[in-house]
């Protein structure tokens, strides 16, 4: 838990260091330090979804871990309609490769409520998988064919973090040096 919250608190910082013009992505997909994968909705209304995809140019979407909206309803279908509403329960698995997991509704829609999000299962080894890889994402809205990019909340591996507190002691020393 403490790790999604210093996740989604880095992704907020870098949201808000955005240009004004930029505005929020709807839905966001990101990763815990173990691998477990979420799909976020940073808005302040619901995002209706038909469809989604997770797509890994280096093959490297771990199949089996994959937790689809069609697992869930078979696992508990009252979970599922409590938490992304009574027409979620129409989702099936369209592809299921190293390279694209996919899954989308011909009968229904998601709705994932503001600020919340959906784990989708552990579809990376580890996070620096996930950080290295150029994987993408994508929603598909209610009467849209389109396929709307999600977008991927890459942040830096520790030892940038490392760096910088390094640069940063560097500079701190060298401003009270000169004094």
């Amino acid at each position: 838990m403490a790790s999604r919250l210093i996740l989604f608190s880095l992704l907020l910082v870098a949201a808000a260091t955005r240009p004004a013009e930029a505005a929020l992505p709807e839905l966001v997909l990101f990763c815990d330090a173990d691998g477990t994968t979420y799909i976020r909705n940073l808005t302040d209304a619901p995002v209706s979804f038909t469809g989604y995809g997770i797509v890994s140019p280096e093959s490297v979407l771990q199949t089996a871990d994959w937790r689809s909206i069609a697992d869930w309803i078979i696992d508990d279908p009252t979970a599922v309609t409590d938490s992304l509403g009574s027409q979620a329960t129409g989702f099936t698995e369209s592809t299921v490769l190293p390279s694209l997991l996919a899954e989308k509704s011909a009968t229904g829609v998601a709705v994932l409520p503001e600020g919340r999000w959906m784990s989708i299962g552990k579809l990376f080894k580890t996070f620096a998988d996930f950080v290295h890889s150029t994987a993408t994402a994508y929603y598909t809205v209610p009467g849209s064919a389109d396929q709307l990019p999600m977008e991927v909340a890459r942040l830096p591996e520790p030892s940038t973090w490392l760096l910088a507190l390094f640069a940063a002691a560097g500079l701190f020393a060298l401003r009270h040096r000169t004094r």
